[in-house]
């Protein structure tokens, strides 16, 4: 019983700090590096009158009837 506390606690713990380091060691830089570059992982920017849908190309074998 105690001691079950006592894992959920350093549980926890272990968590946040391992999240935390995550973030500020590898996600935050990775993404100053791209602002720097210029680099736009989402293609949000876009001109007035656009749209976020891309054209794709249908698929060779497009019927449905065998689909497996």
């Amino acid at each position: 019983m105690v001691w079950t506390k006592i894992g959920d606690i350093l549980g926890v713990i272990n968590t946040s700090i391992i999240l935390f380091l995550v973030f500020f060691l590898v996600i935050s830089p990775i993404g100053l590096i791209m602002r720097l570059l210029g680099k736009q992982g989402l293609e949000l920017k876009t001109k007035p009158g656009d749209t976020y849908w891309k054209p794709t190309k249908p698929a060779a074998n497009s019927s449905l009837e065998q689909q497996f």
